[in-house]
């Protein structure tokens, strides 16, 4: 079988272009050939979160790769079947935890049997999502589609030292996934939240709170945000906002600085929802590019409103077209249309 060649530099050339490959390679069981690997990136290649993400795939499929180590620009990926069950890999960095899972979780929720991973290094950094954006908003809905997977805080890692940990439970789908459809987010209930002041004072998570609440006090409904203290091998701190819509959960997700006062990460955490919650769209921009795999594979037609489409969006759809041909996906704007597949186990 001829490898599919993806072009690793296309439009902003970010990892998520490998990790699609990756997720598709393994639910079809096709090879596939990538060059140009973050070829528009500073620092081009594999980097070791990247190099987890493909060295986690192969472990659960048995798959021959080439090209698997740190500044590669190019990988050859062959699957030989999908193997659940327990499974724990390390990122020997700040690399992000939850982009590792995203990577894996879509073959393994059509796998024969359920999984149990672990996955250590950065849960809270950034250009990832964030473990409570992944557990709040994320999972949830999936769920709408009808996957089941959860996830556990183990221990929270930031930059530089990482060290955080994550693990997953994941139950396979049966049958094939359900579209989903999202053209209007409905009311909002309730703004709910947690401010975290890691391996620092406390005080600093109470200020991100009072900075956040502070911001969103025209915004009329019921808000909640707990300030908490925790320990992690480099300190840091961040705020997490959800706000609860009728129809589904969106998040915010501020983090901490070195010199950065802690009344700008609320205030930033706050502002992001208040935009949001201005906008008519149904979904964030973080939530389409995650969900679009998805609907690409259910059985039926998904339709839902973006907050933007962006770049990464788009680089996104490229590779799906190229792994699965018979879905089509369009947007007007920012109304997305998705007509599956209809993969399933």
């Amino acid at each position: 079988m001829n490898p599919i060649e993806i072009d690793g530099s296309h439009s902003e050339g970010g990892g998520q272009l490998l990790r699609t490959s990756l997720s598709l390679s393994l639910l079809l069981q096709e090879p596939f050939r990538i060059s140009g690997i973050r070829a528009n990136r500073p620092n081009p290649g594999l980097q070791a979160q990247h190099l987890t993400a493909v060295n986690a795939a192969a472990a659960i499929s048995n798959a021959a790769v080439q090209g698997n180590s740190i500044g590669s620009q190019s990988l050859s990926f062959s699957p030989r079947g999908i193997f659940p069950g327990s499974h724990s890999f390390d990122i020997p960095t700040a690399g992000s935890a939850i982009l590792v899972l995203q990577a894996i979780l879509p073959p393994l929720l059509f796998a024969p049997a359920p999984s149990n991973i672990s996955v250590s290094g950065g849960t809270h950094v950034s250009w990832s999502p964030c473990f409570e954006y992944a557990d709040k908003v994320f999972l949830p809905s999936l769920a709408m589609m009808g996957a089941s997977a959860s996830l556990k805080l183990e221990r929270i890692g930031f930059y530089p030292a990482g060290g955080g940990r994550i693990s997953a439970e994941i139950t396979p789908v049966a049958g094939a996934l359900t579209p989903l459809s999202l053209k209007e987010k409905g009311p909002l209930a309730q703004i709910s939240g947690v401010s975290v002041a890691s391996s620092l004072p406390a005080a600093i998570a109470g200020r991100q709170k009072s900075a956040a609440l502070a911001k969103l006090v025209s915004i009329a409904c019921p808000k909640s945000i707990e300030a908490k203290a925790a320990e992690s091998p480099s300190p840091g701190t961040y705020l997490f906002l959800s706000a609860e819509y009728k129809n589904l959960a969106e998040g915010f997700f501020a983090l901490g600085a070195k010199g950065r006062p802690a009344e700008k990460v609320g205030e930033e955490a706050a502002a992001a929802l208040a935009k949001f919650d201005s906008s008519p769209a149904a979904v964030d921009a973080h939530l389409a590019d995650q969900l679009l795999l998805y609907c690409a594979l259910a059985r039926g037609t998904s339709a839902f409103t973006a907050e933007e489409i962006t770049p990464h969006f788009k680089s996104n759809a490229l590779v799906i077209r190229q792994f699965l041909p018979k879905a089509e996906i369009s947007f007007d704007g920012n109304a997305v249309s998705v007509k599956g597949a209809g993969f399933k186990r």
